[in-house]
Parts: C-alpha cells; structure tokens; sequence
C-alpha cells in the first residue's frame, strides 16, 4: 500500500461503516517503540463525503486496496 492508493475499509467504526472507501494521503510511522506487530505504520485516509480537511487514521490490517496507483 502506498499514498494515493484508493482504499476499502474493513472494519467499522464510529461514523464509518465497513465497506466505505476513501484514499490514502500519508503515512505515519511510528517506529518500533509501539510496534506489537501491526505494521510500521498508521495510514491518514480521506473518507469519501467527509468535510475536506478531515482524515482518519487506519491500521494496514483495517483496509484493502482496491485501485493502486503507479
């Protein structure tokens, strides 16, 4: 997975079904000071019909690719 990246969500949350989509804008690291094996980092997704300065976090495991970008 990499940034601009369009993206299902797989698990749902507050606000967010299971199913939405929206597009990768960055990734966080967070090194391995926090890693319990969950990736090396936490992807910033703009959820499509959110307000347009509005990103959630996701872990890797939480999304599928569904469009990859070149």
């Amino acid at each position: 997975m990499k940034v601009g990246d369009l993206v299902r969500i797989t698990r749902a949350s507050i606000g967010v079904p299971k199913g939405s989509i929206g597009l990768v804008l960055e990734c966080i690291t967070h090194g391995n000071k926090y890693d319990h094996g969950l990736g090396d980092c936490t992807w910033g997704i703009k959820l499509s019909g959110c307000k347009p300065k509005y990103t959630r976090r996701y872990l890797e495991m939480d999304l599928e690719v569904v469009s990859a970008s070149r």
